[in-house]
């Protein structure tokens, strides 16, 4: 096997140490010295430090946003997809590729850290822009009884929740205390479905903020 290119190199160090470190808190030095290459290189394939995040992000972004929507696609072609099955479509992909290696918990920390940074050069909200725009269609048709804007605020609190629960794999293990495991990711699918299904179809609230 050939090794990898230098494009490759700086993308697998990017991930591993933007994640690891912090994406404001690693140097360009520091990423290209455990790449193996120049700063050169980093201008040569992607010309800023904000470019090479997004492209670390687009990576690991688009085959699963090409999966969610190729099942989102099926389930829409047999009729009016349940909320169940539309969550199911979401997270799938995602549970999947969690289960074969630690990209996914990487990237995952990544997009939590990006997206509590006011960086106008970091708009990694576009990866997902064709796809959030066919999925949120979804939800709004799969939850007719519930106000379109709470369905939008209901969606805005469960991409962090479905974000933070890939970024750290170890947690449920040590909140159960070794009893559950994320490797299970049938019961993990099903968990995740059964717990944003019940918040977004939970009663409006009132003004007070109960339901």
């Amino acid at each position: 096997m050939s090794d990898p290119s230098t494009k490759e190199r700086l993308l697998d160090s990017a991930e591993r140490l933007f994640a690891e470190r912090g994406y404001a808190a690693t140097s360009l030095r520091e990423l290209t010295q455990d790449a193996g290459c120049n700063l050169a290189a980093v201008n040569y394939h992607f010309g800023t430090k904000e470019a090479l995040v997004l492209a670390v992000l687009e990576r690991r972004v688009r085959p699963v946003n090409e999966e969610r929507l190729a099942r989102l696609d099926a389930l829409e072609a047999a009729g009016t997809p349940q909320l169940e099955d539309v969550l199911r479509a979401f997270v799938a992909p995602l549970l999947e590729r969690h289960r074969d290696g630690a990209a996914v918990e990487r990237v995952a920390r990544l997009f939590l850290q990006l997206s509590t940074m006011r960086d106008p050069e970091l708009q990694h909200y576009r990866l997902f822009q064709s796809t959030a725009t066919r999925f949120v269609a979804a939800f709004l048709r799969a939850l007719p009884e519930v106000d379109p804007v709470t369905v939008y605020w209901r969606i805005t609190f469960m991409i962090p929740v479905v974000a933070m629960s890939f970024s750290d794999a170890e947690r449920l293990a040590f909140l159960s205390g070794g009893t559950a495991s994320a490797d299970d990711t049938e019961r993990a699918l099903a968990h995740m479905v059964s717990f944003l299904a019940g918040g977004l179809r939970a009663p409006e609230p009132t003004a007070g903020g109960a339901a």
